[in-house]
């Protein structure tokens, strides 16, 4: 990997390079039936990788805009830039040199909103379904559970937009394995966020339910 421009161990790091450093690990990015294969990794230093990714999001930051616009909207489209970002800083190992940066990172963002909008679909059909038998429900038993799900959500929607993807694959009924390929995380990654997901949401479902009562 040979990062931009000749003063490039000279150029500052930006806020949003420490941010994703401090999210994520190194990983790998795994086929998938609509994307490339990418699972070469090649040996960068932390800090070549934020050069890397601070050149690229100069470069670069109208292909991630373009996707995002054609993905999403409004608050959405803040959360889908945040993951887009993320992706591209984590596709940084698995770049050729020599490749072209405006056609990787282009495979990269699609794939990154695509499975965003997988996620956002699934959440949007749970609540229709939901709905659906909320409605032959009792009137009084119909509002409990309706506040019981609006709550839950509530606390999905304030997790962080990577464990929020996490956690809404999971109850999808994904494995360990699919969720890391999917995300570029290992196994055990998965396994240690989703433990802490699950028993965060638990508690704040009982917490409901006992107020409900």
């Amino acid at each position: 990997m040979h990062p931009s421009g000749s003063c490039a161990s000279h150029r500052p790091v930006t806020p949003i390079a420490q941010r994703l450093e401090a999210r994520s690990q190194r990983v790998s990015i795994v086929r998938n039936r609509s994307g490339p294969h990418l699972t070469g990794q090649i040996n960068v230093t932390p800090e070549e990788q934020n050069t890397q990714f601070s050149a690229w999001l100069d470069q670069h930051a109208a292909v991630l805009h373009h996707v995002a616009n054609g993905f999403a909207e409004g608050a959405d489209r803040h959360d889908l830039m945040q993951e887009l970002m993320l992706a591209m800083w984590r596709a940084i190992p698995a770049y050729r040199a020599g490749a072209q940066a405006s056609t990787f990172i282009y495979r990269v963002a699609h794939n990154a909103a695509l499975n965003w909008r997988r996620t956002q679909k699934n959440y949007r059909e749970r609540i229709d379904r939901f709905e659906a038998q909320a409605a032959a429900a009792p009137t009084a038993d119909r509002r409990r559970e309706h506040e019981a799900l609006g709550h839950v959500y509530a606390a999905i929607r304030r997790l962080p937009p990577l464990d929020r993807s996490l956690i809404l694959l999971h109850l999808d009924g994904l494995d360990y394995a699919q969720i890391a390929g999917i995300h570029g995380l290992t196994e055990t990654n998965v396994g240690a966020r989703l433990t802490r997901l699950r028993q965060k949401l638990t508690t704040a479902l009982e917490d409901i339910t006992h107020e409900l009562r």
